[in-house]
Parts: C-alpha cells; sequence; structure tokens
C-alpha cells in the first residue's frame, strides 16, 4: 500500500481537532450563584449574588449596587469597591491585625472615658449613668462578640431529611459554643453543579469574611457577617436554603435560587482605573 504525501490540505483536519481539544483544556467555566432574602411574611428581600473564576470570587448584593467586594484567594485578601466614592480599601492580613489592634485600644479608653465622666457626678447619679453607658458601649461592640474567633463552628446533623424545590436536604444546626448561630438545609454540591474548585474558593471566602468581622465594630461585624454566611464545611455539601441567628436576635433566611456557568470579564476582578484608596479604621464612641 502506498502512503499518500502529508499537505498542508491533508494536516487541517489534524490541526482543527488539536485546536478543538486545546480550547477545552484551558477554557474553565466560571460560576455564579444567586442567594435571595426570603422574609417571614413571604416576601423576598435583595439577592446576594457570588460570581467565582480561577481562586477569587466577587460577592454583591442587589440593595447596595455601588458596593462590591472581591476576594483573592492566594494570598487571602478581600478588596471592597466603592463606586459611588470611586474608592477601594484592600483587607489584607496585615491591615486584619491593625484593625483588631485598634478596637482592643478603643475599647479600653471608651471604657475609661465612660469612668472618667461618671466621676463627675453626683454619687446617687453614678450607678445609673455607668449602667447606661456601659450598654450603650456593649450595644456597639457586645463583649461575646471579643471571643468568637475562639469558639470554632461545628455542624450537628440532626438526621432529619426534607426537600428544599427539587432538592433532598440534610438538615443540619450551627453552633458557636453553645449558641445556635444557623438552621441549613444541604444538600450535594453534584447535585448543583457546582465544580468542587469553587467550592473550595467559597470556604475560604467565607472563613476570610469571618476574620473581617472580628475585626470590626458590632452593627459593622453583623452587616458584614449578614451580606452571606456560607457554613464553613469540610464536606461536599452546600446550603440551598439556610437561617442565620445574630447575637442582637434577629435572623436572615436565604434561599439558593440559581448555580449558573458564565464566562467572567476579567476586568470585574480589577480596581477600576481612577479609583482611590482609603484608610478607613474602626470607630468606637461611647461619650454620654
Amino acid at each position: 500500500m502506498s502512503s499518500r504525501p502529508l499537505t498542508a490540505r491533508s494536516l487541517q483536519p489534524l490541526f482543527a481537532i488539536g485546536l478543538t481539544l486545546a480550547s477545552l483544556v484551558t477554557s474553565q467555566a466560571d460560576t455564579v450563584i444567586t442567594f435571595r432574602e426570603q422574609k417571614k411574611d413571604g416576601s423576598h428581600g435583595p439577592k446576594e449574588t457570588i460570581t467565582i473564576t480561577q481562586g477569587q470570587a466577587i460577592l454583591q448584593r442587589a440593595s447596595e449596587p455601588d458596593h462590591v467586594l472581591i476576594f483573592q484567594e492566594n494570598p487571602s485578601t478581600i478588596i471592597h469597591i466603592d463606586h459611588h466614592h470611586r474608592s477601594y480599601l484592600r483587607l489584607d492580613r496585615e491591615r486584619l491585625e491593625k484593625m483588631r489592634e485598634n478596637i482592643d485600644t478603643l475599647l479600653a479608653r471608651a471604657y475609661l472615658n465612660i469612668e472618667d465622666y461618671v466621676s463627675t457626678l453626683p454619687t446617687p447619679d453614678q450607678r445609673n449613668a455607668r449602667n447606661r453607658l456601659t450598654k450603650k458601649l456593649n450595644q456597639l461592640h457586645p463583649p461575646e462578640h471579643l471571643n468568637t474567633k475562639d469558639n470554632p463552628v461545628r455542624y450537628e446533623d440532626t438526621g432529619e431529611r426534607t426537600n428544599i424545590g427539587l432538592h433532598e436536604c440534610k438538615v443540619l444546626i450551627g453552633w458557636e459554643g453553645d449558641r445556635k448561630i444557623s438552621e441549613l438545609f444541604v444538600t450535594e454540591i453534584a447535585s448543583l453543579n457546582l465544580p468542587p474548585e469553587d467550592h473550595h474558593t467559597l470556604q475560604l471566602f467565607t472563613e476570610y469574611l469571618e476574620k473581617i468581622a472580628v475585626s470590626l465594630p458590632g452593627k459593622a461585624r453583623i452587616r458584614a457577617t449578614s451580606r452571606l454566611a456560607l457554613p464553613r464545611m469540610d464536606s461536599n455539601l452546600f446550603p440551598v436554603m439556610m437561617t442565620n441567628f445574630w447575637h442582637d436576635g434577629s435572623t436572615t433566611t436565604l434561599r439558593l435560587r440559581s448555580v449558573h456557568d458564565i464566562k467572567v470579564d476579567p476586568e470585574r476582578l480589577k480596581i477600576p482605573r481612577g479609583y482611590h484608596p482609603v484608610d478607613d479604621g474602626p470607630s468606637l464612641g461611647a461619650s454620654p
């Protein structure tokens, strides 16, 4: 049998196959996950959207379109973009440590200010004034929050199984010490078509959000954590619905709406040109 010589024309099909295989290897679908707040009266609150791409994530809240959080996995960093003020705040590990030190200093100063003020009052009024001002300070930064980072979260499988929409879910309870912090309805990530690597990025993102929250004063902390308090679990489970129980007695219920494949514009992961950095440290006040 005679062999035909290889020509440019005969190699075209091979080139086409090679290009197709190369595109399959180098392209990677990105993921967008949408949650929506579900209120007790049955109405819906704002959407929470996380877009994940190659170890990075973008968190957006529909009610705050000017504010965006960008998470970078290595090294762990969150960048807060404020489009309204054309500014950004970079929260890396060094900045977090500085924020924690600032809170300790500010709290100590605030309590001293209370004592200085109370000492100027008539003796019969001192006790009530001290209680009133201390309560005010505790509301701003509850004492139990100071130890949050020392209480690892654990998840208890109740053994209950239920359906949320099309998904069969396990029911888990999240505990921080002896305090119930969440109720979770979770399913396998495979049933959601959520890639394991994107799930891993979400786990790291959530852990880093908690570290930031620990470094903020009370109300700011609640706002930071309640954006999307995903469970930190080393498993292949993901919440279809979750209710978080906050220190102030309020609750937030979020329900998964969709998991989609998209292609992320790399510009969304960059600080926009012309935006200026800000260095806003936490502030506390306990003045009368």
